[in-house]
C-alpha cells in the first residue's frame, strides 16, 4: 500500500537532509575523532607508563639515553597521530557539508528546476553551489557573507591536507629557503 498524498506533502527533504548532516557530523565525524583520540591517549599512556617505570630502575647510561629517546619518540607519534586524525576529521566535515547542500540543491529540483551548469570550472566547490543557490533561489551570499566565511578557510584547509599530505601546515621545502632572511625565509 503506498502512502495518501497528504503524507507525501508532510515530507520535509531540506529538514531531513539537515538532520542527516548533523547526525554525520556528530556521530561518524565527531564521535570518531573523540574515539580516535581517546585511543591514541590510551595507548601513549601506556606506553610512556612502560618506559617511565623501567626508567626508575637502575640502568647504564647507555640504555637511560635510549628509554628517554624512546619516550621522545612516543610523544612525537602520539603528536603526528592525532594531528592526523583531526585532519581528516576537517576533512570530512567539508566533504560532507559538500554533499549535503548538492544533495539539497537537487532535491529542490521538484520545485524549482536545474537550467544550466552554474559557476564554471575555476571556481571552488562552494563557490559554484553558492552561484547555483543565488541564482535559482535568490539567496544573496554578499548581504549573508558573515555566515558562510568559514567555508573558504575551511576549504582551503581541507585542500591543503588533501593534495600536502595530510598536513594543513607543511614546511617550506628546503630548496626554497632564504637562508639569509631569518624567519622571512
Amino acid at each position: 500500500m503506498f502512502p495518501s498524498s497528504d503524507s507525501l506533502s508532510n515530507i520535509d527533504l531540506f529538514e531531513d537532509e539537515y538532520g542527516q548532516f548533523q547526525w554525520d557530523v556528530h556521530i561518524l565525524i565527531e564521535g570518531t575523532l573523540r574515539a580516535s583520540i581517546r585511543y591514541l591517549d590510551t595507548e601513549a599512556r601506556r606506553e610512556l607508563g612502560e618506559i617511565e617505570k623501567a626508567l626508575k630502575k637502575p640502568l647504564d647510561d647507555e640504555y637511560r639515553e635510549h628509554l628517554v629517546d624512546e619516550h621522545v619518540d612516543v610523544l612525537a607519534t602520539n603528536s603526528g597521530q592525532e594531528r592526523f586524525v583531526r585532519n581528516m576529521a576537517l576533512v570530512a566535515l567539508a566533504s560532507r557539508l559538500t554533499h549535503t547542500l548538492r544533495n539539497m540543491a537537487r532535491s529542490a529540483e521538484l520545485f524549482s528546476p536545474r537550467e544550466k551548469e552554474y559557476g564554471n570550472g575555476r571556481m571552488s566547490e562552494f563557490d559554484q553551489v553558492w552561484v547555483e543557490y543565488h541564482e535559482r533561489f535568490g539567496i544573496d551570499f554578499a548581504t549573508n557573507k558573515d555566515r558562510i566565511a568559514f567555508v573558504e578557510t575551511m576549504r582551503k584547509v581541507r585542500n591543503r591536507i588533501v593534495h600536502q599530505g595530510s598536513e594543513a601546515n607543511t614546511f617550506k621545502p628546503l630548496n626554497l629557503i632564504d637562508w639569509n632572511s631569518g624567519d622571512a625565509g
